[in-house]
């Protein structure tokens, strides 16, 4: 995903102004929308009818065949609640302390990002107009409430992923369970049947980046500085430092892996898991990544990525999943391997340690690897992962400011029958 930033689409402004009653523009007291253009760092809704919005239809119907009623009444919970507070349980028993009558500084800072996100997200939904999923099909049946906006992007989602952002630099020490939190609410607006799960992985991708901007802010920083005192103070945490809080980037001194999914029948099959030797593969895994060496490198692996599961594949999940229950990690598998930039934005937000493991589909692994800032065409014959090829690990290495610093590719020493 570029950061590049571009001049912002009058056109889009313009035709909110139209297409609504007279309502207040929300503005942001970090950032001049004027200068901004949110449009070229937000990649576009499936095409409507396409195998990727059908797609995405499907998972809209899973969810809804599947949510349970206590998935239903916390989704329904998520849907009335769009600021920091739906962040109270990572405070476990001292959660109802995080409220917004006792935080009020806390409380303003969450208005104002919910107001940077709407200054981006309105003229978005404008500009994609893509309808909700309870309007494409009948087959849809939302429990939550209905809107007249458009699906794409999903605001819960954006602003969800803002306020989580900020929460970590106001507590860091809570960060996995800020992030598990974010991860489910995010997710409750495709069990409410509002929304797809592409409008929420764009979501979280396009607040990335915004956050990035707007930590940038003297404001911003100022204003996070106060709420970071006034929770701190009233949960009973340390002070910490009295520095201004920067936004981190994790993939900073990071030595990032790659592999693909282990063997896989023939496409003809239409089976969705492993041959037999892929099994083997996986399980070898194991022993193989518990130490990765190489070049006289011993590496432990800290955290565990595979692409989430399709109707057609659930193998980047069966690949590590020997590995996860081996090591104890936890597997995450929340992102699809046709997004790499919302991978490449939980990398860069989410603290996961300094050696992450990726397992991937091997068709999508060129766009991760051009999202990570490596050059597939250096490191992959005619810059594509080849069909055959399963023994490949990529090892992509960054420096202290996040970059990457250096990359190669390494053929597997194991032996898989």
């Amino acid at each position: 995903m570029r950061l590049a930033l571009f001049l912002f689409l009058a056109t889009s402004v313009a035709a909110a102004q139209q297409a609504a009653p007279a309502k207040p523009a929300r503005t942001s007291p970090w950032f001049n929308a004027q200068n901004i253009d949110f449009v070229a760092l937000t990649p576009a809704p499936p095409a409507s009818g396409s195998a990727l919005d059908r797609q995405d239809m499907q998972a809209v119907l899973l969810a809804q065949r599947t949510r349970t009623s206590a998935q239903i009444q916390r989704a329904q919970a998520d849907d009335k609640e769009e600021d920091i507070f739906v962040f109270a349980s990572v405070f476990g028993s001292f959660g109802s302390k995080f409220n917004a009558a006792e935080l009020p500084v806390t409380a303003a800072l969450s208005q104002h990002l919910r107001d940077a996100s709407g200054v981006v997200n309105s003229p978005l939904k404008l500009r994609f107009a893509r309808p909700r999923p309870f309007v494409a099909s009948t087959l849809v049946h939302p429990v939550c409430e209905k809107t007249a906006s458009n699906s794409f992007p999903s605001g819960h989602s954006m602003v969800g992923t803002l306020e989580a952002l900020a929460l970590t630099q106001i507590v860091p020490e809570q960060s996995t369970e800020i992030f598990r939190r974010l991860d489910q609410y995010a997710h409750n607006r495709v069990v409410c049947g509002v929304h797809y799960p592409s409008d929420v992985a764009a979501s979280r991708t396009l607040s990335a980046s915004l956050f990035g901007l707007i930590a940038a802010s003297p404001a911003f920083q100022k204003e996070l500085a106060s709420a970071r005192a006034e929770v701190r103070n009233h949960m009973g945490l340390t002070a910490g430092s009295a520095e201004p809080v920067v936004a981190r980037d994790y993939l900073a001194n990071n030595t990032v892996l790659i592999v693909r999914h282990a063997e896989k029948p023939d496409d003809s099959t239409g089976q969705p898991g492993l041959t037999e030797a892929g099994r083997h593969r996986a399980e070898a895994y194991r022993k193989y990544f518990q130490p990765f060496r190489e070049d006289g490198m011993k590496l432990k692996i800290s955290a565990l990525y595979a692409g989430a599961d399709s109707e057609s594949s659930i193998r980047p999940r069966l690949t590590l999943e020997p590995l996860s229950k081996a090591s104890g990690m936890a597997l995450n598998t929340a992102i699809g391997t046709k997004d790499p930039e919302a991978l490449r934005a939980l990398l860069r937000t989410q603290p996961h340690g300094e050696t992450p493991l990726i397992c991937w589909r091997h068709g999508q692994i060129p766009a991760l690897l051009s999202t990570l800032g490596a050059a597939p065409a250096s490191l992959l014959p005619g810059g594509k992962w080849p069909d055959e090829v399963y023994d490949w690990v990529v090892v992509l290495q960054f420096d202290a400011q996040g970059r990457l610093a250096s990359q190669k590719l390494v053929r597997e020493t194991l032996q898989v029958h």
